[in-house]
């Protein structure tokens, strides 16, 4: 059984929602998922055994939480070549810190990225629901 990390940090809960949804999506698909806060991602070991990475945040003052600068900290010791990678964000302003934070996972970690970052502008209803749920899909459709 194929294994997701969705990594997250959080501000107003959002971000949360939309890594619920992600996981629930692909749970359903018969997928082993463990869902963490960023700050639990500490070392090497967090990041062992997994055949996709999604990694979720806010975006605050054009970019993603700091906290997510510590991931890619552990993540740059860990080699994730060719694992399945995502990104989604949280935004009412701009795209650029989930952007960012792809290109990082594709570029420098050589990761095997979906399309590209999953952007929910709102709160996670509706249109936002449908999107989570593509995404997932898009991820699962990956490993296979």
């Amino acid at each position: 059984m194929a294994k997701i990390l969705i990594a997250y940090e959080v501000d107003v809960g959002r971000t949360q929602a939309a890594a619920g949804l992600l996981a629930e999506k692909m749970r359903s698909s018969g997928i082993s998922v463990t869902i963490e806060h960023i700050n639990k991602i500490n070392d090497e070991t967090d990041l062992a055994g997994y055949d996709a990475i999604v990694l979720g945040s806010p975006t605050v003052l054009g970019g993603m939480m700091p906290e997510i600068n510590g991931f890619f900290t552990v993540a740059k010791k860990v080699d994730l070549e060719s694992t399945v990678g995502g990104v989604f964000g949280t935004s009412e302003i701009n795209e650029e810190g989930p952007k960012k934070a792809f290109d990082i996972m594709k570029n420098e970690l050589k990761m095997e990225m979906v399309d590209e970052p999953l952007i929910i502008e709102r709160h996670v209803s509706g249109g936002e629901i449908n999107d989570c749920d593509d995404y997932a899909k898009k991820i699962v459709a990956k490993l296979n």
